[in-house]
């Protein structure tokens, strides 16, 4: 297992030693104690488009008072990649570039732990020196995603005067889950035909299924089979890059 770099490690016990302040530390556990497995639809370490370079950073927070044993694997087209790491009790641990340390450039990221976790990211356009933009995508377990029989939709889309709105779906389920996307413009008529979306177990697909060019509108989502399906969007503004995450709503 590869050894990560962590950006930043924030503790609630301050400058003072964690092994003095743990038991004193106020507030219950978390609601959801044990094992957990989170899921962040995708990540990125590459270059897109009109000069845009994504990066995505990784944050995991520990929500007990015992330190948490994690694994984070990067689902790629050519299989699974992980590193390990330790979060102190209360602790706080964010992963710059994180799939650049794990040396890939596209993948869904899974964190599993021995104790209760919550996990974000953020994903950007990295200026270099002109600074980043960029957008937030949640960590969720299986149980927040769709499974077959279930309609979400993603809105808020438009890809016109050089914007562009791409979707992206992730199978956080342990079988093979299929997708049925139609596309409707603002007055609710259907753009095209539906498009079928194949997802593999653990993998992101963010290319099949784009809002079609010269439309505003939304996009209907019918999973056929499958369980823990997870969609966004994401809208792109052609001059600055900044990308803004549309989430599904049931």
């Amino acid at each position: 297992m590869k050894k990560l770099a962590v950006f930043a490690t924030i503790l609630t016990c301050g400058l003072l030693s964690f092994a003095s302040q743990a038991a004193e530390r106020p507030g219950p556990e978390p609601a959801k104690a044990g094992a957990s497995s989170l899921w962040v639809a995708i990540g990125a370490s590459d270059s897109g488009f009109d000069g845009t370079y994504w990066r995505t950073d990784l944050c995991v927070l520990n929500r007990g008072s015992g330190p948490a044993n994690i694994t984070i694997t990067v689902h790629t087209s050519h299989g699974p990649v992980s590193a390990t790491d330790q979060i102190t009790g209360w602790g706080q641990a964010i992963y710059y570039d994180i799939l650049g340390q794990l040396g890939e450039t596209k993948g869904s990221i899974q964190v599993t732990s021995d104790r209760a976790i919550s996990v974000t990211s953020r994903t950007y356009n990295d200026q270099g020196s002109a600074g980043t933009n960029g957008q937030f995508l949640d960590g969720l377990e299986l149980s927040e995603g769709a499974v077959a029989g279930e309609t979400f939709v993603l809105m808020h889309l438009y890809s016109d005067g050089g914007w562009r709105s791409n979707l992206g779906f992730q199978n956080m389920g342990s079988s093979q889950a299929q997708l049925s996307v139609t596309y409707y413009d603002s007055d609710g008529y259907q753009i095209g035909s539906p498009v079928s979306v194949a997802l593999a177990p653990g993998r992101v697909n963010d290319s099949t299924a784009r809002f079609p060019s010269g439309y505003s509108g939304y996009a209907e989502v019918q999973v056929t089979a499958g369980t823990g399906v997870q969609g966004y969007g994401s809208v792109i503004d052609p001059i600055t890059g900044d990308a803004t995450t549309i989430p599904m709503k049931f």
